[in-house]
């Protein structure tokens, strides 16, 4: 079963259909779970449970906002391992939402050059 990586019509929304407004919203997106992802590998060597929980929310509720779907479910899986306090198991996901977000980027693109033609 192919799961649908990314929803144009989520973010379409979000972006009231301004397809310039659609794409700025999703370059912050991208650029804030990078540095979001980053202060949570600082924060896995200090096990800070709270404030990992709370970056890894973050990101899934944007990703949930700009039709993210893959990145919000892992994010959603993400944020269980973290209140688990399973630091190597959100360790393991974090590589996986790593890949996500570069299929994310390409589904993107192609569903973008879709919509210009």
């Amino acid at each position: 079963m192919d799961e649908l990586i990314f929803d144009i019509e989520i973010l379409m929304t979000s972006a009231d259909g301004d397809r310039l407004w659609a794409e700025e919203l999703f370059d912050i997106f991208i650029n804030d779970t990078q540095d979001r992802m980053e202060k949570m590998g600082s924060l896995l060597e200090s096990r800070d449970r709270t404030e990992i929980r709370r970056h890894i929310h973050t990101i899934k509720g944007a990703a949930g906002s700009i039709g993210a779907l893959t990145v919000k479910r892992s994010a959603y899986e993400m944020e269980l391992l973290a209140v688990s306090g399973d630091y190597e198991g959100f360790r393991s996901k974090m590589i996986m939402l790593k890949n996500e977000l570069d299929m994310l980027r390409s589904a993107f693109e192609t569903e973008f050059r879709k919509g210009s033609k």
